[in-house]
């Protein structure tokens, strides 16, 4: 099989030829179709190629196994069959492989562009399938480093996804997640020179994420995930310097969660497309979004005991509210993320939280990533 139009040929499962370090991810999602992978035979998605970045490959059969690979897998089986599965950036995704004879492993960014390549040969199974059943797949896919009036229009687009009422399963767990930066530089991103310059210098997206058995708040696992921070300080626009990072944390998950709890925004935003909100649509999860202050809207005055609330207001609209999680502490500011009504947001998050006025995951997950960020940092 020809991997692009350089010549590079993989052998028949014996080995492979390196690639160029300047061939882009189209060939490789060319290649998907052509082996015909059920991965992207179940989805429906059309030819990846014509997508064009990485996010738009499908990662319906990618689960978390190794920080240490990344970018796109081939995975030949015993049958001789091959499949090409793409993967989220630094490796921070990783497929279920038995009887690999060859693969290839290429370095992908979020948007498509392909960092290196390296190459091994291996003759055992890599994973335990057993250890690793859950799937994360992305229902909508778009690139995040776009400009402010791309990424409006993206959320704009977005609004008309979003489900404001309850539609979830029997909920056995839920996560708590934060994300925090490390800046060494401006925060105005400059074009590629040295790429491996720019990978070591670069300023870093930073995301943690805790999951919890439902109801007893028993932590199960934790992960977390470093990328390169590619879009600048805008507000209203979080989403898009967090998501990448939260999407490559998630990945190194056992088990994805059945409810998302988020520092930060949900519905209560300026486009309505927080946070939360837009996470939950691409992941098509339950999201909430908790926050410790308001970015848009007023409330009344509300009761000084647990779980009093005052409707968030926009005009005349709800669009979200405050409530008291912890008798006489400030509130926080609860919304809608996606697939989930306010009452029932309102009532989860009561729900989880323990005395404390921020909730137990959204508190974990910002104790998690401040201890990641410190040992970032430190490593600099």
């Amino acid at each position: 099989m020809e991997l692009g139009g350089g010549g590079e040929r993989v052998e028949g499962g014996d080995g492979f030829d390196k690639a160029g370090d300047g061939e882009g991810v189209a060939d490789a999602a060319g290649l998907t179709d052509e082996v015909q992978s059920p991965v992207f035979a179940a989805e429906g998605n059309g030819h990846a190629d014509e997508r064009g970045d990485a996010g738009a490959v499908n990662l319906g059969d990618t689960v978390e196994v190794d920080d240490d690979l990344a970018g796109a897998v081939l995975k030949n089986g015993a049958q001789g069959s091959g499949e090409l599965i793409a993967r989220v950036p630094d490796g921070e995704t990783a497929v279920e492989v038995k009887n690999v004879y060859a693969v290839l492993f290429a370095n992908v960014d979020f948007n498509g562009r392909v960092l290196s390549h390296r190459n091994e040969v291996r003759r055992k199974a890599l994973y335990d399938e057993a250890r690793h059943a859950t799937q994360m797949r992305l229902r909508v896919k778009h690139k995040w480093n776009v400009s402010t009036a791309k990424a409006r229009k993206i959320q704009e687009e977005l609004r008309g996804r979003w489900v404001g009422e309850d539609r979830l399963r029997e909920i056995r767990t839920v996560a708590g997640l934060d994300a925090a930066f490390v800046l060494t530089g401006s925060q105005t991103f400059k074009a590629m020179q040295n790429r491996w310059a720019v990978l070591r210098e670069a300023n870093q997206a930073i995301a943690a994420v805790v999951v919890y058995k439902y109801p007893e708040m028993e932590e199960l696992e934790r992960a977390y995930a470093k990328v390169r921070l590619e879009f600048p300080y805008v507000p209203g626009f979080l989403s898009f310097r967090e998501i990448p990072a939260l999407l490559a944390a998630l990945a190194k998950l056992k088990t994805m969660p059945g409810l998302f709890f988020c520092d930060g925004q949900g519905y209560a935003h300026p486009r309505r497309m927080g946070l939360a909100s837009h996470l939950g649509i691409v992941l098509d999860r339950p999201t909430i979004g908790c926050a410790k202050s308001i970015l848009i809207g007023t409330h009344g005055s509300l009761g000084d005991e647990q779980g009093a609330w005052a409707a968030l207001k926009d005009g005349e609209e709800t669009i979200g509210a405050a409530l008291r999680t912890r008798a006489g502490a400030n509130p926080v500011y609860v919304s809608q993320g996606h697939r989930v009504s306010l009452e029932t947001a309102l009532r989860l998050t009561l729900a989880v939280s323990d005395g404390r006025r921020v909730p137990r995951p959204t508190r974990d997950a910002d104790r998690y990533v401040r201890e990641v960020k410190r040992m970032a940092a430190g490593s600099k």
